[in-house]
């Protein structure tokens, strides 16, 4: 865990992303990306550049350490209401 590895210089963090376009994902509706406009606030799924740039900014913080980034184009809130 994060703070078992703390003293080591470890930093501990995990990415949940939700749908992301992806072939597998394509395959799933058949080739095509399924109209997402109802399911995200964002309207769409993520992106492999999403997760990426989420990946980079953790690799250039040393700081962050024992959180999960929910990338899910924001519907964990739709569950806080």
């Amino acid at each position: 865990t994060a703070i078992e590895n703390s003293n080591n210089n470890i930093q501990i963090n995990s990415i949940s992303p939700a749908n992301i376009d992806t072939p597998m994902i394509r395959k799933k509706y058949n080739g095509e990306l399924r109209d997402y406009s109802n399911v995200y606030y964002t309207k769409n799924c993520g992106t492999v550049l999403d997760v990426y740039s989420v990946v980079k900014m953790l690799e250039n913080n040393n700081f962050m350490t024992g959180n999960d980034i929910k990338l899910d184009g924001g519907i964990t809130d739709l569950f806080k209401m």
